[in-house]
């Protein structure tokens, strides 16, 4: 059946890709393989786990792990094998069938019930997931409490944060929802908080928070001094991508408002990671890029390996520093420290995508593929490496193409 188009998808180390798409017969669904592909999960198909039909597919709540385990947020049919209204979403594995369902009691809060699930879903190569869930239900569930982010075996999570609950390091503020979260293969998590109350209002009302120290505590909130940019009134606006490394680092990418002059579009995104209880600027648009003699004018697309270093994309001014159309675009790396970051690959650049080819880079890019909008992006990278789209052949031909990372930093 042929694919009219792709919604996300995912490459783990060992070369397994999965993706959700539409079908031109107007099927939506998963497959995933390293070679011929297989069927996860489409619209109409039925469920083995729940004897259910699909109907539907949440795009912001699909994870996968390094190993391929594929995780994703369905919606049943009504009125087949019992569905209705009370558990006709849930939360399934590749591997396992459904994980968590509606109407199953939520172990974490006595008496209560999953009421459903949105606004994203990670999970770990130890079974663990983190999901924001509503809850109904139980003599202490009610309207300023009944939602909460989870996390852990599906089985038996734990509340990393609930609806009411006073948000760590936010005086007079508590939590009211979440937009992105994501999870290391510790366990540990980082995620974007809605926060209300008197400690919170529209200009100061979203913030990241982090247990990857041991008890939550903030990264960054909106309306906080934004570190890095020359103007000390510039503020945090609003956050995009969250990642959390197996070594606890966080990076995240962020906009900043304000300023004098006023931020302008093109120089009010900035990249940080955040260690040791405080935050690194790695990248901003405006700044000077590494191994070139350009400028960021852009940062459109962040990720992260699993031992605590980032890679990115960035686009150079024309016309500055001798930057041409031709090389404006290119692939950074960085390690511990911002002062670090390394130029893996940039347009005008030689290489052979097959032996004894030499072509030149045009537009190399990570490959990934951004969600619906949440923030969160499908991770394309492999053990030592990172997987980037590159065209080449005068723009005739393109492919996904291994950069190794720099040695020792891998």
């Amino acid at each position: 059946m042929p694919v009219v188009g792709f919604d996300r998808w995912f490459l783990s180390p060992r070369g397994l890709v999965t993706f959700s798409a539409r079908t031109g017969a107007g099927e939506v669904g998963s497959w995933q393989g390293d070679g011929a592909l297989s069927p996860i999960a489409v619209t109409g198909g039925t469920d083995p786990s729940t004897a259910g039909t699909f109907d539907r597919f949440t795009v912001a709540g699909q994870a996968q792990t390094r190993t391929g385990e594929y995780h994703y947020v369905a919606r049943l049919e009504l009125g087949v094998a019992g569905v209705d209204r009370t558990n006709d979403t849930g939360i399934w594995s590749s591997e396992d069938g459904v994980a968590v369902r509606e109407g199953d009691l939520a172990p974490a809060v006595t008496g209560a019930q999953y009421l459903g699930f949105n606004n994203g879903l990670a999970a770990n190569d130890g079974g663990h997931l983190v999901f924001a869930a509503a809850l109904d239900g139980g003599a202490s569930v009610n309207g300023v409490n009944n939602r909460a982010l989870f996390v852990g075996p599906a089985a038996a999570p734990a509340i990393a944060a609930r609806r009411g609950a006073d948000a760590p390091m936010v005086p007079g503020a508590q939590y009211r929802d979440w937009a992105a979260q994501a999870i290391n293969s510790a366990g540990s998590v980082v995620f974007e908080a809605v926060l209300e109350g008197a400690g919170a209002n529209v200009n100061t009302n979203s913030a990241v928070f982090t247990n990857a120290s041991g008890p939550m505590q903030l990264v960054a909130r909106e309306g906080d001094i934004a570190p890095g940019f020359e103007d000390e009134t510039a503020v945090f606006d609003r956050f995009g991508e969250l990642f959390i490394c197996d070594d606890g680092t966080v990076f995240l990418r962020a906009t900043a408002r304000g300023g004098t002059p006023t931020l302008s579009a093109t120089e009010n995104d900035a990249i940080y990671a955040y260690r040791d209880g405080g935050l690194q600027l790695v990248a901003k648009e405006g700044a000077a890029a590494s191994g070139t003699s350009g400028f960021y004018r852009n940062l459109p697309m962040l990720t992260s390996t699993p031992c605590g270093h980032a890679a990115f994309n960035g686009v150079l001014w024309t016309g500055v520093g001798g930057v041409t159309k031709r090389d404006n675009e290119g692939v950074w790396f960085t390690p511990e420290s911002a002062s670090a970051t390394q130029l893996l690959v940039r347009g005008g650049d030689s290489f052979e995508p097959e032996e004894g080819s030499e072509e030149v880079v045009r537009r190399p890019t990570i490959a990934e593929t951004p969600d619906d909008g949440t923030g969160g992006r499908s991770s394309a990278l492999g053990a030592g490496n990172i997987a980037t789209v590159i065209t080449y052949a005068k723009g005739r031909k393109s492919g996904v193409f291994l950069i190794g990372l720099p040695d020792p930093m891998q």
